[in-house]
């Protein structure tokens, strides 16, 4: 039975500071000591915790590094294997290039409202294009970097109080008039979630 081997970390965009081309698929490196001899197989359970996702592939121990005095921590490096797509579907996530409909967690709905996005002081509008109860996609020319925390803010059709929520870049894509940003709400007070369910709703 192969060993199991864990990564969980916040963003995509962390995989991809893990990641290096060698090999046919790339490694994935790991920290600590190496559980195992170099080409030892191996299966791999891959999560990001916004969005929360989780993949499962297989891998070979590809290389080792122990600590030393100068500061450096052991580390070991994975080599991803083509087996099932796991792995191909892995990296194109990381890389957002993954189908959006493939790495949602809740249906969503599509809209069409002006969003005030607010972060580091600066303010400006954009176009909130499609929802759901935990993210949003922001359809907009220059994206923030992943990672940034968004206060948002948008008024439903018909509503009298605008709905202010705060939200972290998950993804950003760079594609012409598709250019935008993926974001994950954060933890919603009960009065705002119960407000965002009964928008979704009336759009289903």
């Amino acid at each position: 039975m192969r060993q199991v081997l864990t990564l969980e970390v916040e963003l995509p965009a962390e995989l991809l500071q893990r990641y290096t081309p060698n090999g046919r698929l790339g490694c994935l490196t790991f920290e600590g000591e190496v559980p195992g001899e170099l080409g030892t197989p191996v299966e791999l359970e891959v999560s990001t915790r916004s969005p929360a996702r989780t993949f499962r592939t297989k891998g070979l121990i590809a290389w080792a590094r122990h600590a030393t005095g100068r500061g450096l921590k052991a580390s070991f490096g994975v080599e991803l294997v083509a087996t099932g797509g796991g792995a191909k579907r892995l990296l194109a996530f990381a890389q957002s290039t993954l189908d959006v409909e493939a790495t949602r967690a809740a249906p969503r709905v599509s809209v069409s409202l002006p969003v005030k996005v607010v972060h580091d002081g600066e303010t400006r509008k954009e176009l909130l294009a499609d929802l759901s109860l935990g993210g949003a996609f922001i359809r907009c020319v220059i994206p923030a970097p992943v990672g940034t925390t968004l206060a948002l803010t948008f008024r439903p059709r018909l509503a009298l109080v605008p709905l202010a929520l705060e939200a972290k870049v998950a993804w950003v894509r760079f594609d012409g008039e598709d250019s935008g940003m993926g974001v994950a709400f954060e933890a919603l007070p009960a009065k705002q979630r119960a407000r965002l369910e009964k928008l979704v709703r009336a759009h289903l």
